[in-house]
């Protein structure tokens, strides 16, 4: 991004925002269809852990492309 500033203009507020996103989402069971509580979450590096419901949340996420894995103990790790 750029901004101009001519001779005369009178610039009093500038606001910058910043780009962040939020990825959640839940984890199962693929048989029984069970929600998996305990499930590490890694999405590039960041780690999350899913509630007891099998929901995780990565918040604060700049654009972009990462890999993302589940692992629990028992089941076969998922790379996305």
């Amino acid at each position: 991004m750029s901004i101009t500033i001519v001779a005369g203009a009178n610039v009093k507020d500038v606001v910058m925002v910043k780009v962040v996103g939020t990825l959640t989402g839940k984890v199962t069971d693929s048989v029984s269809g069970a929600n998996l509580a305990g499930v590490d979450c890694n999405l590039g590096g960041v780690h999350a852990t899913t509630a007891a419901d099998g929901t995780y949340s990565f918040t604060n996420i700049t654009p972009g492309t990462y890999p993302l894995s589940f692992t629990l103990a028992g089941y076969t790790t998922v790379n996305v």
